[in-house]
């Protein structure tokens, strides 16, 4: 379960209590073409008209988002690891250590909660293994907190 939705082989649940300010990134809302409702799928609302369109659309948006936007997005991550693919072992390993993967992906309005998906959808070895180290380092430092 993350960010109020509950992903189980492929399918997305939806879970009671979610907000989406927990579930999308506000890079992602100002690009997406229809408004959303930031109290959709929370008590706030639940009872006014409108509630149920509301929670379709924000349903809508992260169904785009996780079957048509990242793996749309984990292409061109793979052009910018592979594009730029240095010859030797070592300049490869130096870029992808300064490569930037959590600010390019929240850039594009992805939630770090997506990289699971996204390492899903590349078979280029150098990003599933960053994507993996990320995630890695991201259960740690959650650990030691």
């Amino acid at each position: 379960e993350y960010g109020g939705f509950l992903f189980i082989l492929n399918k997305i649940y939806r879970l009671q209590s979610a907000h989406l300010y927990r579930l999308l990134r506000p890079e992602f809302i100002k690009n997406y073409p229809t408004p959303l409702c930031s109290d959709g799928f929370s008590g706030f609302i639940a009872h006014q008209q409108g509630c149920a369109q509301h929670n379709r659309e924000l349903h809508e948006a992260t169904e785009y988002l996780i079957k048509r936007f990242i793996p749309r997005f984990t292409k061109e991550l793979e052009e910018l690891i592979v594009g730029t693919e240095p010859k030797s072992t070592s300049e490869r390993v130096r870029n992808l250590e300064k490569f930037r993967l959590a600010e390019t992906i929240h850039r594009q309005g992805i939630n770090a909660r997506y990289l699971g998906i996204l390492r899903h959808h590349t078979a280029v070895p150098d990003l599933r293994t960053l994507l993996f180290v990320e995630m890695v380092a991201r259960i740690i430092k959650s650990i030691i907190r």
